[in-house]
């Protein structure tokens, strides 16, 4: 037997009468799958007749789900950059004082030894010298410490500019909204029921009992109609 697929949520129809800053009332149609993805729609359908012009992408969609679900955050917050670790210090040991040579005078005769043995002038210019030197802790240390602090100053930078963006632009939707609400009049919010032939009021603003239940009303009428 082949297995059943699921049905996925149908579209249902949505009707308006509303009035738009004082003017007169107007009917609007939409087909959506849930009253709150109606009332985006209607909100959409005013984009152009808000004072706020030259709005972006996101600002639209910002403001149509501000104004759809009012319980529901529109904007996530920004994924701040965590700061680096702490640097542990560390306990430098002490220097440890250089040896103390000791000298003592040397017969004639073994000075004129070492002389005959010991190198030109000109072999001593071409023999490379050795570097013994070892890294200083201390400086390495400061080192990273200063890299630490660089990078913390560019981490603060960019959190700061993702945080401004996301205020400014978080303030600038509830002044939309706010404009919006006190301009907009809803006379009449219904959802068509193809099944009854009836078109069922529905309250604005929007319960979460409304939500959820009307879309799934719809649907279960019509799983049961096709059962049958």
């Amino acid at each position: 037997m082949k297995k059943k697929k699921e049905r996925g949520p149908d579209l249902i129809e949505y009707k308006f009468k509303c009035s738009f800053n004082g003017g007169l009332s107007v009917d609007k149609f939409f087909m959506a799958y849930s009253p709150e993805n109606a009332l985006a729609q209607l909100a959409y359908s005013f984009i152009k007749q808000l004072p706020f012009k030259n709005l972006s992408d996101e600002e639209k969609d910002c403001f149509t789900q501000a104004f759809s679900d009012p319980n529901k955050p529109f904007l996530e917050k920004p994924d701040l950059t965590p700061l680096p670790e702490p640097i542990p210090d560390i306990d430098f040991p002490e220097p440890e004082p250089e040896p103390t040579e000791i000298k003592t005078e040397k017969p004639q005769s073994e000075k004129e030894e070492e002389a005959i043995d010991s190198p030109s002038l000109d072999e001593t210019v071409n023999t490379p010298l050795e570097n013994n030197s070892k890294p200083d802790p201390v400086a390495e240390h400061l080192a990273k410490q200063q890299k630490r602090l660089t990078q913390i100053a560019e981490i603060e930078r960019e959190n700061q500019l993702l945080s401004e963006k996301y205020e400014t632009l978080n303030n600038h939707i509830h002044q939309m909204t706010e404009w919006f609400n006190q301009h907009l009049e809803i006379l009449v919010f219904e959802e068509y029921n193809r099944w009854s032939y009836k078109w069922n009021p529905i309250t604005f603003p929007l319960s979460k009992k409304q939500e959820e239940g009307l879309g799934e009303m719809e649907n279960e009428n019509g799983e049961a109609n096709q059962d049958m």
